[in-house]
């Protein structure tokens, strides 16, 4: 038995497969998020109450489950930092991936002598933040979720290469020593990088819970997992994970090269000789959870498979939707929000603002699909999994858009699968392959429509117009700046 443990951005989850890739055992517990002015946090402390009461439970099951399990890896979403001291005391909150406060640091990087392109969502650049704000000294680490884990389960702050890449590497997957020492990290503030498929001791603590023969494994992040776990296993087959973001990767035995200012990235793990090629956005399928809370508040458990029903049963809408609520990280870089609604009048109705949002969320796979095939091969299918790829029509929307086959995950679960893939492959790259032939599998296939094919082309030739136009995103830093200043107008009043 091999258990997983997937912290994501909104909930903690222990999932325990057997030898045969199928799921035995599932326990959860959701993470609260706080999201203001421009900050996105957790607390380390909430994901350590929720790990315990997670391992309580699967060790209280009648079951007796933990007496087989004899692997366990971990994967979470990435770039989530803290500080953490050397003895473990959790010392910050988590700025996760999607927070802004290290944004100027960010520019202040790409306009350095360094040559290098980041985002306010790389490691570095919350490293800094953390060292500049004095969170940071030669007692403490910055570290991210799947690091924590790491540390709870064997006791040693150590971290994969594609983890590690967040915070800077150079050619030989050693931290970047030049820019880390200009701006005062050194490498005892950050934790060891350690090959994907290296086996690590528990901590005693955890010793006579498990199998005596029980070791850990080190994987890597969600979104990277998530592409193992849905992958139709040949090249030119792409992966749509649509969970609160969106990510569209390849599988890839060959490699491209990362052109300057793009935000497609290719990710290798050299010990199974395989890349993955690609890029995440800022919210896909966290579309749909806001337009939930904000147009069906009220509409209880059923409210996805209404919203489903109401948007196959219009098909069309005059109204288009920019979905970069929390601004954009691929496959362009816009730090401020710039969501708005274009086509709305006096006959527009609810139905008109789900199914923009819902081709809003395809038009942004679209996009990022078309900024790889810049660089890698010209899709021949998509594989879909995560919360998003449970609306059928929003697939079908997806296979209209781009005029390929869609393949459906039958399990949603897919970075959960791509870690225990991995767990399971171990620094075999042949064996890579035939696990996910042999572990990946699909409910059904979803065609194009040739008959929407031109209604689709149009309407997201106008999407990429108006969501790449400078002078709109301006108008919206503008109309973002309004609170504040009307606040501020409040206070000097009452002064």
């Amino acid at each position: 038995m091999v258990l997983i443990i997937n912290l994501g951005l909104k909930s903690i989850r222990f999932i325990v497969f057997d030898s045969y890739g199928e799921v035995q055992y599932t326990d959860s517990e959701l993470v609260n998020t706080r999201v203001f002015d421009g900050k996105v946090e957790q607390d380390a402390r909430e994901w350590d109450k929720h790990f315990n009461s997670l391992l309580k439970r699967l060790q209280n099951h009648p079951s007796g489950i933990t007496n087989e399990i004899d692997k366990i890896s971990s994967t979470t979403s990435s770039s989530c930092n803290f500080v953490i001291g050397k003895d473990g005391s959790i010392i910050s909150k988590v700025l996760m991936v999607s927070d802004k406060r290290a944004t100027k640091i960010a520019k202040d990087l790409n306009d350095s002598k360094f040559n290098v392109r980041v985002s306010s969502s790389y490691s570095i650049c919350k490293a800094i933040w953390f060292r500049e704000n004095n969170f940071l000294n030669d007692e403490r680490l910055v570290i991210g979720a799947n690091e924590w884990i790491h540390y709870k389960l064997t006791g040693k702050f150590i971290i994969d290469p594609l983890n590690a890449s967040k915070f800077l590497l150079n050619e030989l997957e050693e931290y970047r020593s030049d820019i880390h020492e200009y701006f005062y990290i050194n490498k005892e503030n950050l934790p060891e990088i350690r090959n994907v498929g290296d086996v690590f001791d528990l901590d005693k603590k955890f010793k006579n819970i498990f199998l005596k023969e029980c070791r850990y494994i080190m994987t890597t992040y969600d979104a990277i997992c998530a592409v193992i776990g849905s992958s139709f296993g040949e090249e030119g087959n792409y992966c749509d994970v649509s969970g609160t973001v969106t990510s569209v990767r390849t599988l890839s035995r060959a490699s491209v090269l990362e052109a300057k200012g793009s935000t497609v990235l290719n990710q290798g793990i050299k010990t199974l000789n395989t890349n993955i090629i690609g890029h995440s956005n800022n919210l896909g399928g966290g579309l749909l959870e806001w337009l939930r809370q904000s147009f069906y508040p009220k509409e209880g458990d059923r409210v996805y498979p209404k919203i489903n029903t109401t948007i196959q049963k219009k098909k069309h809408t005059p109204v288009l939707f920019i979905p970069f609520l929390l601004g954009e990280r691929a496959p362009f870089k816009v730090d401020i929000p710039h969501s708005q609604f274009y086509g709305l009048n006096r006959l527009s109705k609810r139905s008109d603002i789900a199914l923009s949002v819902m081709e809003g969320a395809g038009f942004v796979t679209k996009s990022l699909l078309e900024n790889i095939e810049k660089y890698h091969l010209k899709a021949t299918s998509l594989s879909v999994s995560g919360g998003l790829a449970r609306m059928h029509y929003v697939n079908q929307i997806k296979a209209n858009l781009l005029q390929v086959p869609i393949h459906v995950c039958r399990n949603f679960e897919s970075t959960s699968t791509g870690c225990f893939i991995l767990c399971m492959s171990g620094t075999d790259s042949k064996k890579l392959w035939e696990n996910i032939k042999k572990y990946v599998s699909f409910s059904h296939t979803i065609n194009p429509e040739p008959s929407q094919k031109s209604y689709f082309q149009k309407k997201y030739a106008l999407y990429k117009s108006i969501s790449q136009n400078k002078y709109l995103i301006n108008l919206s830093n503008e109309l973002k700046k309004l609170p504040d200043n009307s606040i501020n107008v409040r206070k000097k009043r009452n002064l």
